[in-house]
């Protein structure tokens, strides 16, 4: 879990990946929809849909899509970024890293799935 003081657990492994997801809402745009307990250091966040890690048969996979609440630093411009609904991200630790291309999609859902089976091999 690197410098967070937390036990491992699923939600960490989940929240460690590097995930991706697409944007559902931009709460930059719809402050109503922004949860202020989330926001920290004056960022922003916006919702997006994932497919979470989950265990099902003691086995690790990804799960049906959620919705997220990911945030985006102050640092970061949601113009800069175009941050619009449907738009392909990624983040780490529920924090916004990166727009995404469809091909970057695709190779990081495989290296994923690759991940989740060397690591269902150990349990």
């Amino acid at each position: 879990t690197g410098h967070h003081t937390v036990e491992h657990t699923l939600e960490t492994m989940d929240a460690c990946r590097i995930g991706w997801g697409k944007i559902v809402t931009n709460n930059n745009r719809h402050p109503e929809l922004a949860r202020p307990e989330q926001s920290r250091r004056g960022s922003g966040s916006i919702l997006v849909e994932t497919k979470p890690l989950v265990l099902q048969n003691g086995k690790l996979s990804l799960g049906k899509p959620v919705i997220k609440t990911i945030q985006v630093p102050s640092f970061f411009k949601s113009t800069t970024y175009n941050l619009q609904p449907t738009t392909f991200i990624s983040f780490h630790w529920n924090t916004f890293c990166d727009v995404l291309t469809e091909r970057q999609i695709k190779t990081l859902e495989y290296y994923t799935q690759h991940a989740i089976q060397l690591a269902n091999q150990t349990l």
